[in-house]
């Protein structure tokens, strides 16, 4: 090979480098995850690390994962979390006490909640929940509010117990141990449980209170938007490409849900997981669903209404349709 092709071989590696490694001087970025024993939500972010799609979009994002969205808005005060996910309900009630966050996407996953018990649970029917302890992930978040709505649409408010279990993992520790009567989580969240027998659904929530209400959203720091708004735009973009790729490659999904850095599933309950992904629609903000999110929390009295904020407050309207 004489010098010049040796050089010119060279000087194209070099360059072929810099265009497959963007993360030199890469824009860098936090991204949370609100809920990671959910892997719906987290998993289009992990397709968008472990692919590289924000590599190739010039940021340098460090993913991180809370196991309840009340845990992750602490963070976000603190200054230490960009952007992520989060359920719309968090935002709405988070954002009316202060927190500085904006919806800046919807990711297309509607979650379905339910009231679980033990598989020999004494509750069948629903006038069974007088007096029972009933397990949420924290106060103030997305299953705390259902579970309100829910046990005053049944008239029982005051004759059960609410308990703030910390999160996820503890809450379905805590329905297994008996600390709790009723754990409520998402189908997702404890498919591996009910795939191995241990739990049974106990009421699905959806059939006491109005549609729509789990809308699970991207959201960005309002600081971080007004300065940033091109890097904002950019993690969209990284997140739906994700999403993209897992509805492509179930193979990729199962193993990822498998591996348990989320959750944990056996092979059974990840297959079984599996056909409950769904992320329709590519991030536009739908004004109805918030305006819808906001009344549900006042017409229930889990959010008063000299306390809300205008409903601008809790979407970006560059991001909404």
């Amino acid at each position: 090979m004489s010098k010049k092709l040796l050089l010119a071989s060279v000087a194209c590696l070099l360059a072929l480098s810099f265009i497959l490694t963007p993360s030199w001087g890469a824009e860098k970025v936090s991204f949370a995850t609100h809920f990671k024993r959910n892997p719906h939500y987290g998993l289009p972010a992990w397709a968008a690390m472990d692919q590289g799609y924000w590599r190739q979009m010039g940021l340098d994002p460090e993913w991180i994962t809370f196991d309840s969205a009340t845990t992750m808005a602490r963070a976000i005060v603190a200054g230490h979390i960009d952007t992520g996910t989060n359920g719309l309900i968090a935002l709405i009630r988070a954002v009316s006490s202060g927190v500085p966050q904006i919806t800046v996407g919807d990711t297309g996953i509607t979650t379905q909640f339910y009231f679980w018990v033990l598989a020999d649970s004494r509750l069948k029917k629903p006038q069974d929940l007088k007096g029972a302890k009933i397990g949420v992930t924290r106060f103030g978040g997305d299953s705390h509010a259902f579970a309100q709505a829910v046990v005053k649409t049944l008239g029982m408010e005051g004759q059960v117990k609410f308990l703030s279990m910390g999160g996820g993992t503890n809450q379905m520790a805590g329905l297994r141990s008996g600390a709790i009567d009723i754990s409520n989580l998402s189908n997702f969240t404890m498919a591996a449980l009910k795939a191995r027998g241990i739990v049974r659904e106990y009421l699905a929530l959806e059939e006491h209170l109005p549609k729509g209400l789990s809308t699970q959203i991207l959201f960005a720091r309002k600081d971080f938007l007004k300065s940033k708004p091109e890097v904002v735009r950019r993690i969209n973009a990284g997140y739906f490409k994700g999403a993209d790729f897992i509805m492509k490659n179930k193979g990729w999904a199962i193993r990822k849900i498998k591996e348990g850095v989320l959750s944990k599933y056996n092979d059974e309950a990840a297959r079984a997981a599996y056909p409950l992904l769904r992320y329709e629609g590519k991030g536009k903000i739908d004004i109805v669903k918030v305006r819808s999110v906001r009344k549900f929390l006042i017409d229930f009295g889990i959010l008063a209404k000299d306390k809300t904020a205008p409903l601008e407050a809790y979407y970006a309207k560059e991001y909404a349709k």
